[in-house]
């Protein structure tokens, strides 16, 4: 008879997971809102981005600084994000 107190594996779920504590994991939040009256009429997107691992945070005035932001963060050597 199996053993019921054995955890079942969920069949959708990847085999080859990346461990939270793992070098390589990152946590970000990104939120997004429009600033009415901005550049346009329908006002440009801002975006704060958190860190969830040390809760440092950083705001950005439009998608192309947020990107800027993300791409030098993955080409970083270091394996946590320099937000402060």
């Amino acid at each position: 008879m199996p053993d019921k107190s054995s955890k079942r594996q969920n069949p959708a779920q990847p085999q080859a997971m990346v461990k939270k504590n793992s070098s390589v994991y990152r946590a970000l939040m990104i939120r997004a809102w429009r600033e009415p009256g901005r550049a346009s009429d329908q006002g440009d997107w801002c975006f704060r981005i958190r860190d969830l691992k040390n809760g440092g945070q950083c705001g950005f005035a439009n998608l192309e600084a947020l990107l800027e932001f993300l791409q030098h963060e993955f080409d970083s050597e270091e394996s946590d994000t320099n937000l402060a």
